[in-house]
């Protein structure tokens, strides 16, 4: 979609709203002038997802995600704010201004995908087929979920496991640690080394490859786990896969501990998000705001472990 069309559909909206309050501006019903003089530009938005048509699916995107709970807040504010410079109401209009660049930079994808790469780098990714075969390799919880009937499923973090299938499948370790467990305060019992042990066995690994570490509910029980673990196995080359983001927490904890660790990134986020431009990321959207919730998370984590 050209920028020319951008400014047009903008303009036509604006224009729209301006000639419906100068028609009204003489009718004694301010309530009900403003909630119109809103509303028929926002059916004229609306309006446009029927005839952008498949051919331009870029303007039926940047419409949705305008239209969605996300957007709609966004364009209020500025609305509001708008209105509130447009009457001089400069306290109102200074703070409606300040949410309005919050917001817009808490949902920003394209700063929330650069902050979570930024972690996702630090360690590069590990080529199952030339990397040094590991004594042993330990996968951090929360890859996994339920399905309604209880059975394992993958979560949004699941490569996680595939990963360490891979390595096992590529002959790299003879043996697959699961830990973690949902802590109790979320009010949520899941047991993820359980379900990770089970999607290893449907893949083939042996029950004999596996060993499950339940009893642990934060990175740094279950790295506390790993350290026990290795003094009693005698473990000397360990690798530890989680999700990339996470990866400098992790390792963090772990020198800390004087554990080492080789670290295997996996369930990447930020640096697999496309990074060209296109005015739908500048509109507030859900992806921008867990990358930015995880990217800072990531780094309130490592500090608090400190």
């Amino acid at each position: 979609m050209s920028s020319g069309l951008i400014v047009a559909i903008a303009l036509s909206i604006l224009g729209t709203r301006l000639v419906f309050m100068w028609v009204w501006r003489k009718h004694d019903m301010p309530i009900l002038r403003s909630w119109l003089s809103w509303a028929v530009p926002f059916l004229a938005l609306v309006a446009l997802i029927a005839v952008a048509g498949r051919e331009n699916q870029e303007l039926r995107k940047l419409i949705g995600v305008l239209i969605v709970p996300t957007g709609l807040l966004w364009l209020g504010l500025i609305a509001g704010a708008g209105r509130a410079w447009w009457l001089h109401q400069w306290r109102v209009a200074a703070l409606l201004t300040v949410a309005v660049v919050v917001y817009t930079v808490a949902g920003n994808v394209w700063l929330g995908s650069w902050l979570l790469t930024r972690l996702e780098l630090r360690y590069p990714e590990v080529d199952i087929a030339t990397c040094q075969p590991f004594d042993v390799v330990v996968v951090l919880g929360g890859g996994t979920a339920a399905t309604p009937s209880g059975r394992a499923q993958l979560a949004s973090d699941g490569d996680r496991v595939l990963v360490a299938a891979r390595l096992y499948f590529a002959h790299k370790t003879p043996l697959l640690v699961a830990s973690g467990s949902t802590a109790p305060a979320l009010g949520i019992s899941r047991d993820h080394a359980a379900d990770t042990d089970e999607i290893w066995r449907t893949l083939g690994i042996p029950a004999t490859a596996i060993m499950q570490e339940a009893d642990a509910h934060i990175t740094a029980d279950e790295i506390a786990l790993y350290k026990k673990l290795r003094d009693h196995y005698g473990w000397k080359r360990i690798g530890v896969v989680t999700s990339a983001w996470h990866l400098p927490r992790a390792l963090a904890i772990a020198k800390r501990m004087q554990l080492e660790l080789q670290p295997i990134p996996a369930a990447y986020v930020g640096a697999s998000r496309p990074r060209g431009f296109t005015p739908i990321y500048l509109v507030p959207q859900i992806g921008g705001f867990v990358t930015l919730h995880l990217a800072l998370w990531e780094r309130l984590g490592t500090w608090a472990d400190g």
